[in-house]
């Protein structure tokens, strides 16, 4: 498999994990890592993010598995910085299309 970018490099392993244990052989789960810069605010990460949770929905709902059911929400996996990103995004009160409500 060929690195998305130098960040998913140290990620590439919990990835591809992820795939097979949430998904399954025959369906791998979509699985996409996101990287924030660390000089901004959790603030910024998390409106970021926000929108990256979008675009992911977006992306999922066109691949053939997930056509006939979309999803309507993710999954958000996070450490560190970024669960702070993740939990100031869940306090905005934030909607599956990654905007706040």
């Amino acid at each position: 498999m060929t690195a998305i970018s130098p960040f998913y490099l140290p990620y590439e392993d919990l990835v591809e994990s992820l795939k097979r244990e949430v998904g399954s052989q025959d369906l791998p789960a979509p699985v996409f890592p996101f990287a924030y810069d660390w000089r901004f605010d959790s603030l910024h990460a998390a409106a970021q993010l926000g929108e990256f949770i979008g675009e992911v929905l977006r992306i999922v709902a066109r691949l053939p598995a997930y056509r006939a059911t979309p999803p309507a929400q993710v999954d958000v996996v996070a450490h560190s910085f970024g669960g702070n990103a993740a939990a100031r995004l869940a306090d905005r009160g934030a909607s599956p299309t990654g905007r706040a409500g």
